[in-house]
């Protein structure tokens, strides 16, 4: 800020700055959704996916995309609160 210059307002954006990431982790809770219940196997019984480790596969992609919901999630909140805008009399900051 050069000297002189006023702080008029410091605000942070809407959450729609990070709308994509927000998207992006409604569908990974849909393919989740998905896998947990096994919606494929109601389409096509004879479809059976294998065990590893004791964990069925569907269990462990529906796992999965449960933290890639929530990795998505958390991004979207850290990029909305840590973005903040000063605006002065003179021009508008992101920070």
């Amino acid at each position: 800020m050069y000297s002189g210059e006023q702080t008029l307002l410091m605000t942070r954006p809407t959450r729609l700055i990070a709308f994509r990431f927000y998207v992006t982790a409604i569908f990974f809770l849909i393919l989740a959704a998905v896998f947990f219940f096994r919606v494929v196997q109601w389409f096509a019984p004879t479809f059976d996916l294998p065990d590893i480790a004791g964990w069925n596969l569907s269990t462990l992609l529906a796992i999965f995309f449960l933290f890639l919901a929530l990795v998505a999630f958390l991004t979207a909140e850290l990029k909305q609160k840590t973005t903040r805008y000063i605006v002065t009399d003179n021009k508008i900051i992101r920070e």
